[in-house]
Order: C-alpha cells, then sequence, then structure tokens
C-alpha cells in the first residue's frame, strides 16, 4: 500500500475520532440535566400556591437545588409529590429571607414542588440561587421559546464543528501532497544527475575504448610488418614456422585475430565529438535555466 494511501487512511480515522469527541463534547455543554419551572401563583383552596416543577433529564439524583423565599414561607408549607429532601438553612444577613435546598430528587422524572402562603407577594418572590451549578436550567412559564430556536442552535454548534473537522483534514491533506510533491520533484532531480553522470561516464568510456583500438591498430600494423618482413626474407614455410614459434612461446594467440580498420575507428570517434557538443550544450542550458531560477527567487 502507497504512502498516500495511507496517509488518507490515517487522515480520515483522525478526522472521524475527533469529530466523535467534539460532537460528544459539543452536545453535553450544550444540552442540560434537566428545568426548573416556577408558575405563578395561582389560589387554590383560599391560599396562593406556586408550583415549582423539576425535570431530571439526566441519569442521577439531583441534590443540592437551594430555593430563596420569604421567611414568611415555613417549610412545612412546601409540599412534593416525591419522596424528596427538604432541609430548612434558616435566614442569614436578611431576615426577611431564608433558603430551603431540596435534595433526593429522581433521575428520568418530574418531581413537582407546591410552596403556599396567604400573602401572593411571598410567593412571586422565590426563585432559585444555583440551578447551573447542580446542573439545571431554570425556565420560565411565562415566555416559551420554540423547540426549533434550540435545534437552529445544535444544529448550527455541529456545523460549526464538523467544518472545523473538514478544514483540520482539508490542511492535513495539502500538506501531505506538498510535502510528496517536493520529494517527488527532489527525486527527479536526483534522476536527472544520475542519467547525466551515466552519459559522461559512457562518454568517457567510449573515448578510451577508441583510444585503445587505435592503439591497437597501429601495434597490428607494426606486428604485420615485421611478420611480411620475415616472410620476404626465407621461404614462405619456415616464415610461418618461426611465426608459428613466437606466438607458441609468447601465448600470444590473440594476435592472430583481425582487428577493427582505423578508419571506422575515426568515424566513431567524430560521432563521439558530435555527442559530446550536444551533451555539453544541455549541460549550458541547464546551467542557464538555473541561473535564471535564481535570479527570479531573489527577485
Amino acid at each position: 500500500m502507497s504512502k498516500i494511501a495511507i496517509n488518507t487512511i490515517v487522515t480520515g480515522i483522525v478526522a472521524a475520532f475527533l469529530s466523535l469527541i467534539l460532537s460528544a463534547i459539543s452536545a453535553y455543554f450544550s444540552g442540560n440535566g434537566g428545568t426548573i419551572r416556577i408558575s405563578r401563583p395561582v389560589p387554590i383552596g383560599g391560599a396562593e400556591t406556586t408550583l415549582v416543577s423539576i425535570e431530571n433529564e439526566s441519569q442521577r439524583v439531583v441534590n443540592g437545588v437551594t430555593f430563596e423565599l420569604p421567611s414568611s414561607v415555613q417549610p412545612s408549607q412546601i409540599t412534593a409529590d416525591a419522596a424528596v429532601k427538604i432541609v430548612d438553612n434558616g435566614t442569614a444577613g436578611n431576615q426577611a429571607l431564608r433558603t430551603v435546598t431540596v435534595g433526593l430528587i429522581a433521575p428520568r422524572r418530574v418531581t413537582t414542588l407546591a410552596f403556599s402562603s396567604k400573602e401572593r407577594t411571598d410567593l412571586e418572590a422565590i426563585r432559585v440561587l444555583n440551578a447551573r451549578d447542580v446542573g439545571l436550567r431554570e425556565q420560565p412559564y411565562d415566555g416559551l421559546r420554540p423547540p426549533v430556536f434550540d435545534a437552529i442552535a445544535l444544529s448550527g454548534l455541529s456545523a460549526l464543528t464538523q467544518g472545523l473537522i473538514v478544514a483540520l483534514g482539508a490542511f492535513v491533506m495539502m500538506r501531505t501532497q506538498q510535502h510528496f510533491k517536493e520529494k517527488l520533484e527532489e527525486a527527479k532531480k536526483d534522476i536527472d544527475s544520475v542519467n547525466a553522470k551515466l552519459v559522461r561516464v559512457d562518454a568517457s568510456g567510449t573515448k578510451l575504448r577508441i583510444l585503445l583500438l587505435s592503439r591497437i591498430n597501429d601495434y597490428a600494423k607494426e606486428l604485420e610488418f615485421w611478420r611480411n618482413a620475415i616472410r620476404s626474407m626465407m621461404p614462405k614455410s619456415d616464415a610461418e614456422q618461426i611465426i608459428g614459434s613466437v606466438t607458441d612461446t609468447l601465448k600470444t594467440y590473440g594476435t592472430r585475430r583481425q582487428y577493427f580498420d582505423f578508419e571506422a575507428i575515426k568515424v566513431a570517434a567524430a560521432i563521439l565529438r558530435e555527442g559530446g557538443k550536444e551533451l555539453d550544450e544541455a549541460k549550458n542550458s541547464d546551467s542557464a535555466s538555473a541561473e535564471t531560477q535564481n535570479a527570479k527567487t531573489k527577485t
């Protein structure tokens, strides 16, 4: 498997993992553990009553919900439709107010508290002090917001999260592609350099072979001259016997082979010179291009 495919798979896995984490985080912080709603006072049985609805949407028991109310409202005037724990904290600096803490609010259900008083104004002063601290959201009975707003807010947060992940993935992919492109350019330059060296080595080797062949041709001419001289000074059979004896003694059997005509060697040398000129012109052209590119970069 290629490195590009591996990097693409890894990037996809990381992006999916980050999407899962960010979506979970956004869902956690955008949501809430429940809602507290405080109604307007209503007359029930000759007394004013305020209903407090606590919707515990979480899977945990909620404790420590603190209410502030007038000191004239006693804890005995608070009733509930479930087995909750009500603790009177008494009054503090302001003797006209007291605090009451409600706990053991069951999970996944709605618990309703009823605050009763003879005076309507006493119930209008009831408020929650720590709704956010216990993971709840306070919401009035009046002025409810349509659910579409919550849906839009959550969708916007999710879209923003997905956009950040896509942008991060695209950035990583672009950096990876740029890295591979640079590596490819470097490899291409290395290949061109190696090819140029091979051409120069091949040219040098050809020149050396031609030089050696020319020398061998000179030696062959001189050897042929002495053989002909021996043949002219004595009978043919004796001359051939002497020549063969010398060859057998010196083990120079390779001198019996015919070598290339030096004229052919000259033609090959001319061809090689033309190729050398073309190679030099190509090198000069590459050098000029490199200098022009460097000048542009500096500019």
